[in-house]
């Protein structure tokens, strides 16, 4: 495996979670209910990321290097699976 494959695996490890997280509210509590977790999720997550200072006691650990890329990518599922299930209405 090169390293353009494991790079892209990684990515599909740390955004697994989230998907099947979000597929799972769907089925068991519908469609708006998994919309609403990825929408508090998105603003929890951003918020988490938001603190930078040390001193500062709302500093959240996804600000640590090997978290930060973490959250990251689960925001961006996030706010991917918002705009497929909006623009799936419109159709």
């Amino acid at each position: 495996m090169n390293k353009k494959e494991q790079k892209a695996l990684t990515n599909l490890v740390n955004v697994l979670p989230e998907l099947l997280r979000l597929n799972f509210v769907q089925g068991t509590q519908g469609k708006e209910a998994a919309l609403v977790s990825a929408r508090q999720t998105i603003l929890v997550y951003k918020a988490s990321l938001k603190f930078k200072k040390k001193s500062d006691p709302r500093r959240h650990f996804a600000r640590l290097p090997e978290y930060r890329r973490k959250f990251i990518a689960s925001i961006y599922i996030c706010e991917k699976y918002i705009a497929f299930q909006e623009n799936k209405n419109e159709l």
